[in-house]
């Protein structure tokens, strides 16, 4: 995981850039709306696409070592 976070680096030259952080926040939006729309349909409940959204996920793998 920490190489993957490490990709992150790479957008540091765009922090001043207005047209980069639109173009972001959009992409981040779109896919929180479609979040929001596989969870109604898997359980009815609506979400708010604007809402912030802490979600964690775990590997079967070490679920199961902690049993």
């Amino acid at each position: 995981m920490a190489g993957r976070l490490d990709e992150l680096r790479k957008l540091e030259p765009f922090a001043g850039d207005a047209v980069f952080r639109e173009q972001f926040r959009n992409v981040k939006l779109e896919n929180k709306e479609h979040l929001a729309t596989f969870i109604k349909e898997r359980t009815g409940i609506i979400v708010n696409p604007s809402s912030m959204f802490d979600i964690q996920v775990k590997r079967i793998h070490e679920y199961k070592r902690q049993h």
